[in-house]
Formats: structure tokens, sequence, C-alpha cells
């Protein structure tokens, strides 16, 4: 979205927002800012998925994450939504 700059501070803010039955969906927003006058600015965004897995190298499965709020909810139906794209992409 948009570019860091030498000299700025970065965050990363992850937040899980789906799990299926053995992976782990986080939206990842990074933020920058100049340490001098304290602006954040969202640089950009994406959504990691990891697969948990046991000692063997096997998928097992997660704790089921149910969503609290309205944003928890819509963040659910934002990953629900990806992983369609992604079927649709890999057929």
């Amino acid at each position: 979205m948009k570019p860091i700059r030498i000299g700025q501070l970065v965050e990363i803010e992850p937040r899980l927002i789906y799990t299926g039955r053995t992976s782990m969906h986080l939206a990842i927003d990074v933020w920058a800012h100049d340490p001098k006058a304290y602006s954040k600015e969202r640089t950009t965004h994406c959504v990691i998925i990891f697969v948990a897995m046991d000692d063997e190298g096997n998928p097992t499965p997660v704790p089921k994450w149910m969503p609290k709020t309205d944003r928890d909810r819509e963040l659910e139906t934002y990953a629900k939504r990806l992983m369609g794209l992604r079927s649709n992409i890999q057929e």
C-alpha cells in the first residue's frame, strides 16, 4: 500500500481471524511511523495461514476460535471469502 521510509519505526499487528480443522488464519497489518511524530500509517496487509503439525509432521487439529465482536465476524467472513477465491484459482 505505502512504502516504509528509512528511519520509520515498524509495528506488526497480527490478529486471529479464522480457524479451520488444522489451520489458523491470521490477518497481519503493518504500520509505520516517524519516531518524532507518532502518526501511524498502515503500509500493508496480508493474511497468513499456518497449519498445526504434530511431532511426526502430520496436520493436527487446533482449538476452534469463535468470533466475539462484529469486527471479528467481519474478519472471519473475509477469511472464508479468501478461501473461496483460493479454491477458484487452484481449479
